[in-house]
């Protein structure tokens, strides 16, 4: 009978979580410390073994921390809620839509159509689309950014 690398994983994982958590004791970490190493230790070990989905791989501190008293379940969650979970969500949800309908081919086919297809006009081609999303990019940021003077610049260099 062989194990298989997720077999391993599934055990591996609680195991070195209770080892840790009952026989490490270096000098000067205390225990909600060396709770969070264990369960740090739990999701490394399955993370890279892959042996549940990574989705419950990454939820599974919402319910080690409280159980094993590293932190509250309030300051735990408080985590996942932050703006910048849901902005890297959101940007994940955006590309998998894109992704689905080939957007993201007709955009290239068009700008190849409406460019041409000479290898010098390739660089030019990277160069415009760059230029296209950092100032979009700019222009919906907080920052004080003229995008006229940027591209009446970059008209009057191109010649």
């Amino acid at each position: 009978m062989s194990l298989s690398k997720k077999t391993v994983g599934l055990f591996l994982g609680p195991i070195v979580f209770t080892l840790i958590l009952f026989f490490f004791n270096p000098e000067g970490l205390n225990y909600e410390a060396k709770c969070i190493l264990a369960s740090t230790m739990w999701m490394a070990i399955w993370w890279v073994t892959e042996c549940v989905p990574i989705a419950v791989t990454a939820l599974l501190p919402i319910v080690l921390f409280p159980l094993s008293g590293g932190l509250d379940l309030q300051s735990t969650t408080a985590s996942y809620g932050h703006k910048l979970v849901f902005l890297f969500v959101g940007g994940f949800i955006i590309a998998l839509a894109i992704e689905k309908w080939n957007l993201h081919k007709r955009l290239a086919l068009n700008i190849i159509r409406l460019t041409g297809s000479k290898k010098i006009k390739s660089y030019f081609r990277i160069y415009d689309c760059y230029c296209i999303f950092i100032n979009v990019d700019f222009k919906h940021s907080n920052f004080n950014y003229d995008s006229s003077s940027r591209i009446s610049n970059y008209r009057t260099t191109k010649r």
